[in-house]
């Protein structure tokens, strides 16, 4: 995964934001691949929004994605995380 972030960073070469998907069953490989696409210039992330927004400086983007792959969040709770971290720019619905 952090090799496709840098070449897809590196071929947008900043005309489009790069939004990474950081997806991991464990928050520790997820901090890691966050950090490394936000190393190599990406623009947002997915997902552990809250111990992501205490390590990352760039935009959160949460994905709200339904079961039984998912975890549906309530509204309620879209907003709760939305209001409490600053780093939370959007909300992907699936």
């Amino acid at each position: 995964m952090a090799q496709i972030d840098e070449i897809i960073v590196a071929e947008s070469g900043g005309q489009i934001p790069v939004v990474a998907s950081v997806t991991s069953g464990h928050v520790i490989p997820t901090l890691s691949l966050a950090k490394h696409a936000q190393c190599v210039g990406a623009d947002g992330f997915c997902r552990y929004y809250q111990v992501l927004s205490l390590v990352l400086t760039i935009p959160i983007c949460i994905q709200n994605f339904d079961c039984p792959i998912g975890t549906s969040m309530t509204p309620e709770l879209l907003a709760r995380i939305c209001s409490e971290l600053e780093q939370v720019e959007c909300i992907k619905e699936e």
